[in-house]
């Protein structure tokens, strides 16, 4: 008994790991048309327990909405956990970037989200939504032949952008700094009565990589999430890959804030010595 609830104790404090592309999904939501805002166009969502939403509307622009749909039922356990084991297997998650800013399929995975635009994925992997879609609606969504492509080779999971937020209490001092991997540095900070503090600079792309490489490499993401409402608080806000998180971990070990500090320093020297 004692040693099944140590496992399940150290199972419990595991730190959430970093995704990557064959990493299981917890819930999808694809977005097409725009999502029926200005132009034809709705959405279908699948949450972790399973429920489908479905939504089209034909003329958003106008008052009746033209042809809408909506419909809503569930899977079991057992279909939703084999419906996101196809679409990670047949490449979901190795898709290209895209710069569609409407049309895509947000994932998440624990505390992780990423965003794919839904013409980078392959049709092999889409071709698992299309039941969905056409029991939904089949004027809409006629059923259609299942293709097969080359899917894109994966890009490697490397930590892009952090924003680090600290605040010293509710209405207190509240400052953020972000960098991003080709060394654009952005830093603010709010004082409680004073004037906004800005400053933003570039370094190095080397520098910038070689900081967010050593933060990723000395576990920041096994960080426990404390959650938003204790002070001082800090916050992480960051993208591995396609993959964005952000937590509130109780206290910013010495590893990772002197990392941080020379460029603290650099925008804000008095108010970080």
């Amino acid at each position: 008994m004692t040693a099944t609830y140590f496992l399940l104790l150290a199972g419990a404090l595991a730190a959430n790991p970093i995704p990557d592309n064959k990493s299981p999904i917890d819930s999808l939501t694809y977005t097409f048309g725009g999502g029926g805002m200005l132009l034809a166009g709705g959405s279908l969502t699948i949450t972790k327990e399973g429920k489908v939403t479905y939504f089209y509307s034909s003329a958003p622009f106008t008052n009746s909405g033209g042809h809408v749909v909506q419909k809503s039922w569930n899977l079991s356990k057992e279909e939703r956990t084999e419906l996101f084991r196809k679409l990670v297997d047949d490449g979901l998650l190795e898709a290209e970037e895209g710069k569609l800013l409407f049309d895509g399929i947000r994932v998440t995975h624990g505390r992780w989200y990423a965003t794919l635009a839904a013409n980078k994925v392959p049709d092999k992997a889409l071709a698992h939504l299309r039941p969905l879609l056409s029991k939904a609606d089949p004027v809409t969504w006629p059923e259609k032949k299942k293709e097969v492509v080359k899917e894109p080779a994966a890009k490697p999971d490397t930590l892009t952008y952090l924003h680090y937020d600290f605040s010293t209490k509710a209405d207190g001092d509240h400052a953020t700094l972000i960098v991003t991997r080709d060394g654009k540095v952005r830093y603010v900070r709010q004082p409680p009565t004073e004037k906004r503090i800005e400053s933003e600079w570039t370094i190095p792309a080397k520098d910038a990589e070689a900081l967010l490489d050593a933060l990723l490499a000395d576990g920041l993401f096994d960080l426990e999430d404390a959650g938003r409402d204790k002070f001082p608080r800090h916050m992480i806000d960051a993208q591995v890959g396609r993959w964005r998180t952000n937590f509130f971990p109780k206290e910013l070990p010495e590893k990772f804030s002197k990392q941080l500090m020379p460029l603290l320093k650099k925008a804000d020297a008095e108010f970080w010595k």
